[in-house]
């Protein structure tokens, strides 16, 4: 959903023969989901996966902790995510790379011997480099989510416009709305003038909060009586984080 075997390159490459891409894919399957919802709880991460188009979510919440960010929390803490794509590649390199020293044979589990190297030990790998950076992420999210529980949700990310109202004679920018279940949304509104009739185009300036799919809002400009429909608000709903602090060990 959000990691694919391709990524597998450069600081995470991995062999991508004929007869590894399939068994990487079985561990993205496998890892993906059980990494997102240990980090979000069940409910936060079934409103990102609802959220996702195209392997990105689309909402401002959920893309805010999905892509690398740095905030301050306190005079003498911050946090430093290096974003959720990055994170679930280290703990899938790490599952991965640490199966590979045993592999199991028609005779029984084996240890791997190459032919002209030698196969490191697993305490001489990078797999626990690659499994503390992404640990860093995961709480550097999670402490995020949890100091920000109450964040607004609702903002408007999609309108439709029903009616185009009458008496507009230009232009205007930062038009406020009446209706509907949320507040604070702006837009900023245009009009096409041909043959004495007009259609009308408003964009969303400020998205607001609290407003709800279907909402109908009444544009508070000229004769008052354009209309719009709100299709699409955000997600990302910090308060649904019902996920378990998940205590890492960090290898020295």
């Amino acid at each position: 959903m959000y990691v694919t075997v391709s990524q597998f390159v450069n600081k995470y490459q991995l062999s991508l023969g004929m007869y590894d891409t399939g068994k990487i894919q079985s561990y993205i399957d496998r890892y993906e989901k059980r990494y997102l919802i240990e980090l979000l709880g069940p409910d936060l991460y079934d409103q990102m996966v609802a959220d996702t188009i195209s392997g990105t979510p689309q909402s401002p919440n959920f893309t805010f902790i999905y892509n690398p960010f740095h905030v301050t929390i306190s005079p003498l803490s911050m946090l430093i995510s290096e974003g959720i794509e990055q994170m679930l590649l280290g703990f899938i390199y790490f599952e991965y790379s640490k199966d590979l020293v045993n592999q199991m044979t028609p005779y029984g589990n084996v240890k791997p011997l190459a032919e002209n190297s030698t196969v490191v030990a697993g305490n001489s790998t990078m797999i626990y480099n690659r499994y503390n950076e992404a640990v860093r992420t995961y709480r550097a999210i999670q402490t995020y989510i949890a100091l920000n529980r109450t964040i607004d949700n609702g903002e408007i990310l999609k309108i439709q416009v029903l009616t185009d109202g009458t008496g507009w004679t230009e232009d205007l920018n930062d038009v406020t709305v009446t209706g509907g279940t949320g507040t604070g949304a702006t837009f900023d509104v245009q009009y096409m003038p041909e043959n004495g009739i007009y259609t009308l185009f408003a964009t969303v300036k400020q998205g607001g909060k609290n407003y709800t799919v279907n909402d109908v809002l009444t544009l508070q400009a000229f004769n008052n009586d354009a209309t719009i429909r709100v299709m699409g608000v955000s997600g990302g709903d910090y308060s649904l984080f019902n996920g378990i602090q998940k205590q890492f060990n960090y290898w020295l």
